[in-house]
């Protein structure tokens, strides 16, 4: 996540510290000595081009560790090129994490997934729930019953439990997660 640096930006109208997302490198398309990015202002919805001298960088550090570690796709990158109506109902993926014995933890938020607010944040702290699913290294969908029978918040967890286990807490997520990186 980056910011709008000061009034590095007047000729956009945009302000000190509203949040960026940089869509694409575009330094070698105008070869220029100084990077420049093409950027979405996520607060107002507007793309732009920026130098990088005229934007902040922001740690969006979390308490959560999964969400610290989650990873977009790159074809979920990709796909922020083409315009949206609202970047809050784009659809995004995140890259699924490789535990062992060939089993794969995908966890993801956005408009199209099982999360609340359901909508898509730049920032994953704004999520109070998520979606996650459990799958072999045959792609069959498993339970964390199967994974992990001794996860002290079991039975807990299989209440969300329905192929995909949806509206989860992210504290919740974050246990299993740890649990399962162990």
């Amino acid at each position: 996540m980056f910011l709008v640096k000061g009034d590095s930006l007047d000729c956009y109208g945009w302000e000190d510290g509203e949040k960026l997302l940089v869509l694409e490198d575009v330094t070698e398309k105008h070869g220029l000595p100084e990077n420049i990015f093409e950027v979405l202002n996520l607060d107002r919805e507007e793309k732009g081009a920026v130098l990088e001298s005229q934007i902040v960088h922001y740690e969006n550090k979390s308490k959560y560790q999964f969400i610290n570690d989650l990873m977009e796709s790159k074809a979920s990158i990709k796909s922020r090129k083409y315009p949206h109506f609202n970047a809050n109902m784009a659809f995004r993926m995140f890259e699924g994490f490789e535990l062992k014995e060939g089993i794969r933890l995908s966890i993801q938020a956005s408009y199209g997934h099982y999360c609340s607010p359901r909508e898509t944040f730049y920032d994953l702290n704004e999520y109070s729930s998520m979606e996650f699913a459990l799958i072999d290294s045959s792609g069959k969908f498993i339970t964390v019953m199967d994974v992990l029978p001794t996860f002290n918040r079991l039975e807990e967890i299989e209440q969300y439990e329905d192929t995909v286990y949806g509206y989860v807490p992210v504290d919740l997520i974050n246990e299993l997660y740890i649990e399962l990186t162990k």
